[in-house]
């Protein structure tokens, strides 16, 4: 009988995925929802939030090579992913989990990368996530790398769709209330002009049609081929501009004039 209970036992643990290129408010979403693969789940998602956003230093000190800068986020250091959990997992086991696989996913040899010359790994990571929400395509990201690096170099506007949208949905979300925000819709583009839209002080830096430099921090984690493409980016080319190709299945157009560019969005039917 005891063999017999010992084999017909269930595994009690549960399989929770987050899918690449999501922010944090995204993953707090999923672990609000409670979606049928996690129901057992005992975290809270308030609290998997509030511990992200404000991660404690008795956390950070475990973590040496996460050096963020004065009060930022854990934004971009959670790796995406399948995470076997116990049902009773807390908010804290469950980021450590992810902050570990995301240095390892990383590896010491880009961490080092990282931390050469003036750069940090913030500031890799930043770019980064920037290049993930822009490019799907592995092959073109250190192209658009090159372009937001140029773009800060000859300190002009980044210009980057989303940035503004992330800092859209921060506002909408918070005030939404976390209970409904896993019937909330992320990264569309709003109706209005992005350059007419007006953020809070707190989060100014994100309106890159109005803020120059670049971000203040990640906008959501970034694969490794894109902290690559963050590490290397292509400046040589000289682009300073790149447009989706419509039906490209997520290709650009890159120029390195404006003039170009403005041909190029004429050609692809954006403007008359």
């Amino acid at each position: 009988q005891l063999v017999g209970t010992l084999l017909e036992a269930k595994d009690p643990s549960i399989m929770i995925q987050f899918r690449t290129g999501l922010r944090l408010e995204q993953m707090t979403a999923y672990l609000e929802a409670h979606p049928p693969e996690i129901a057992t789940l005992q975290l809270q998602a308030a609290d998997f939030l509030a511990l992200v956003r404000n991660p404690p230093a008795s956390l950070l000190a475990d973590y040496p090579w996460l050096q963020l800068p004065k009060g930022a986020t854990l934004e971009g250091y959670l790796a995406a992913g399948a995470y076997r959990i116990l049902p009773d997992t807390s908010a804290e086991e469950l980021v450590r989990k992810m902050l570990g696989r995301f240095y390892e996913e990383l590896g010491p040899a880009r961490l080092q990368a990282a931390e050469k010359g003036d750069r940090t790994l913030h500031d890799v990571v930043t770019l980064a996530s920037l290049v993930e929400r822009e490019s799907p395509v592995d092959a073109e990201r250190p192209l658009v790398a090159g372009v937001y690096q140029n773009r800060v170099a000859r300190k002009m506007l980044l210009n980057a769709d989303p940035t503004v949208i992330w800092g859209v949905d921060l506002l909408a979300l918070e005030e939404l209330g976390l209970a409904r925000w896993p019937e909330y819709s992320f990264w569309n583009v709003p109706k209005e002009p992005l350059a007419s839209i007006e953020f809070p002080a707190a989060i100014e830096g994100y309106q890159t049609y109005r803020s120059r430099g670049m971000i203040p921090g990640p906008i959501c984690t970034p694969t490794v081929t894109a902290i690559e493409a963050a590490l290397d980016p292509d400046t040589a080319t000289g682009y300073l501009y790149f447009v989706a190709i419509p039906g490209g299945n997520g290709r650009h157009d890159f120029s390195k004039t404006y003039e170009e560019h403005l041909a190029k969005l004429r050609e692809y039917g954006y403007i008359q």
